[in-house]
């Protein structure tokens, strides 16, 4: 896709900018912990290399946590000087991961992995929308671990922050949107109700 200029992709210089209760969020040069299920191929994992090497012209660290286990991107990822750790659902490394580096900011992509430890040690967590979670609806579980753990979110488009908003029920003033800065033009999206089902 081609990309558009790049109008919002300086709120990602700090990602929490646009979400409020900076108190708590707004931490100065905290690193910052990307949280993956795995980190082989897609393009969650493209954002993920592109959001940390775009962190990281903004002196932020960033270091990419791998729930499972890393494949090409992670190779990648080290290629371009980040620092990625493959945990392979190991709760003790996480465990020993976090009473090292206590201080900074989670932001997970469609990774739910042992959350309750991050806010143990009061670090804040911000979970990135990247899509429309249609298999996510009705989950009772990923509904209670987003209210108990999640401070806020970031939405990659207005179909996605809507869609969460209304499918989802995720409360609306924990969204912010953070356009992807991919051109839409050319492309179809499905009507809502195909991939709603109503």
């Amino acid at each position: 896709h081609r990309l558009l200029p790049p109008t919002e992709n300086y709120l990602w210089t700090n990602p929490l900018l646009s979400c409020g209760d900076h108190k708590r969020l707004d931490q100065e040069a905290s690193p910052v912990f990307m949280l993956v299920d795995a980190f082989h191929d897609g393009g969650v994992e493209r954002v993920v290399i592109d959001l940390c090497m775009k962190l990281r012209e903004s002196k932020r660290i960033c270091i990419v946590l791998v729930a499972k286990d890393g494949g090409r991107s992670a190779h990648e990822a080290r290629l371009q000087g980040i620092q990625v750790i493959e945990l392979r659902q190991n709760y003790e490394a996480l465990k020993q991961f976090i009473s090292v580096n206590h201080r900074g900011i989670v932001i997970t992509h469609h990774c739910y992995f042992s959350l309750e430890y991050f806010c143990k040690a009061e670090m804040p967590i911000v979970e990135v929308l990247h899509n429309a979670y249609h298999w996510q609806r009705g989950n009772g579980d990923i509904a209670r671990i987003r209210d108990q753990f999640i401070s806020k979110f970031v939405a990659v488009s207005e179909f996605v922050r809507s869609f969460s908003i209304n499918e989802l029920n995720i409360d609306r003033n924990k969204v912010c949107l953070i356009n992807n800065g991919l051109s839409n033009i050319d492309l179809i999206r499905p009507p809502l109700f195909i991939v709603t089902g109503k």
